[in-house]
């Protein structure tokens, strides 16, 4: 096996695992996102820290964003206030979190 097909197998079973993982996400609303070898976090998510990390993102980065997400994993969104969610926001470098908070 050659050293480009190693690794393209390798890219391959990563997205294989990306894909199980949302499909875990849409069947039961939660899943573990486990994004080794890239970053070494793992995430436990549910439909909404998801929607939360998609609207964190914007004008910002994936990776505050995975940062605001996994703040949220041990929380329920529905009983945090506006200034809890632009505390963490913040905590994560969040841009223009006073804005997304809301």
């Amino acid at each position: 096996m050659s050293v480009d097909s190693l690794r393209c197998s390798e890219v391959v079973d990563t997205i294989k695992r990306r894909l199980r993982e949302f499909e875990r996400l849409g069947k039961y609303g939660k899943t573990t996102f486990d994004f080794r070898p890239f970053l070494d976090l793992k995430i436990k998510a549910t439909i909404e820290t998801e929607l939360a990390f998609c609207i964190s993102t914007a004008n910002s980065s994936a990776l505050s964003g995975l940062k605001f997400q996994k703040y949220l994993e041990d929380l329920s969104l529905n009983e945090l206030s506006v200034g809890e969610l632009e505390r963490l926001l913040r905590k994560a470098r969040v841009r223009f979190a006073s804005r997304k908070a809301e």
